[in-house]
């Protein structure tokens, strides 16, 4: 797989894609496209560069970069050729400064440890039911254009999602471990 430089998936569906390598070896891939006529369940990308990340299906379950290199065009890119994406998880991805995700359904969001990000911008995604942040320690939240300051710690925050209702969001930091 290190010597892989194109991935393209073409089907009316497609269950699980996944590059998950052992050891230290980095997968630098210059395209990285799927295209799914119904369903594309999920994409999970261990420990790979992409510098194109193109995704295209009504419904896509499932994100996941891990330790990936991706920049933040790409991934915008990406997120907008599937706007009913449901979870999204981002960890490691030391690339990124910016996640901006508009007009989604999706469901969960994690980013965890992704220390570069700098700004996370959510605008109406009605369907957000978790959103939790761990280890990125200058990101700034914007929800629904307004910037929301996360505790240090811990914080639940309550935003309004499609009028009358309300989301409840959580947001974690990274906490102390405890002595033994």
């Amino acid at each position: 797989v290190p010597g892989l430089q194109s991935l393209t998936v073409q089907s009316d569906r497609v269950d699980l894609v996944e590059i998950n390598t052992t050891g230290n070896v980095n997968v630098c891939l210059e395209n990285c496209a799927l295209q799914a006529v119904e369903e594309l369940g999920t994409l999970r990308l261990f420990d790979c560069q992409v510098q194109a990340l193109v995704l295209s299906a009504p419904l896509v379950r499932q994100l996941v970069l891990y330790r990936c290199m991706v920049t933040d065009y790409s991934l915008c890119m990406a997120l907008r050729g599937c706007p009913n994406i449901q979870r999204l998880q981002l960890q490691k991805c030391s690339s990124l400064t910016r996640v901006s995700i508009c007009r989604s359904l999706l469901q969960y969001l994690h980013l965890l440890d992704c220390r570069g990000i700098l700004q996370v911008e959510l605008t109406d995604c009605p369907k957000l039911a978790a959103l939790d942040i761990g280890q990125c320690p200058n990101v700034r939240l914007f929800v629904q254009g307004s910037e929301t300051t996360p505790n240090k710690y811990s914080a639940d925050m309550l935003w309004s999602g499609p009028p009358g209702k309300k989301v409840k969001v959580g947001i974690r930091e990274k906490t102390k471990p405890a002595s033994i």
